[in-house]
């Protein structure tokens, strides 16, 4: 087995290697509306994006690492943690290898998807056992129900922004967006 340092470094190297492809796929999901409609330059808006990128993880990343490092495998039930360490690389290797892929190949696509796809294959190379179904369903549940809710919410926001184009009334919107998002760990736990 390798020493701590390699694998500490190699998980490092993996991580940035996602982030670089998440970057690079995930980018235009973010500002590609805003940019498209010249409301901003790609400048500003990836600027604007890779700082609240930034803001988010560190203000609700939380939850997400809990359920990527606990939720989708039972880690606790591996007999070495070096087993762990191993699986959880080859996860980020894996996830950033196919959403290179995809970059090249020009398809959008959702890191986190290849990443829980990742943490789930070294689940399953495990047993069976290790993989926590019920998060696993939960995460697809939401994956089908995220279009849907957010059409309806695009939808809703349109209506308002349409019947009230006048600046001020859209600092109603912002402050309630930014109320959401400063307040949602509170709701959250």
């Amino acid at each position: 087995m390798l020493p701590i340092d390699v694998w500490l470094f190699t998980g490092i190297v993996a991580a940035l290697f996602v982030a670089w492809n998440n970057g690079s796929n995930n980018a235009a999901n973010m500002v590609g509306t805003a940019v498209g409609a010249r409301v901003i330059t790609a400048k500003k808006a990836l600027l604007l994006a890779s700082t609240s990128c930034f803001i988010g993880a560190l203000s609700l990343g939380v939850y997400v690492t809990n359920t990527m490092m606990r939720g989708i495998v039972d880690v606790v039930s591996v007999l070495s943690s070096s087993a762990t360490t191993v699986g959880m690389v080859s996860a980020l290797i894996a996830a950033g290898t196919w959403t290179l892929i995809s970059s090249l190949l020009r398809v959008p696509m959702s890191v986190h998807v290849c990443v829980i796809g990742g943490i789930l294959g070294f689940g399953l190379s495990l047993d069976i056992g290790f993989v926590n179904w019920g998060t696993i369903a939960r995460i697809f549940a939401a994956w089908v129900l995220v279009s849907p809710i957010t059409s309806l919410v695009s939808y809703a926001i349109f209506k308002v922004l349409n019947r009230y184009r006048k600046l001020r009334r859209m600092g109603l919107l912002v402050a309630t967006s930014s109320f959401i998002v400063v307040f949602s760990p509170t709701f959250l736990a």
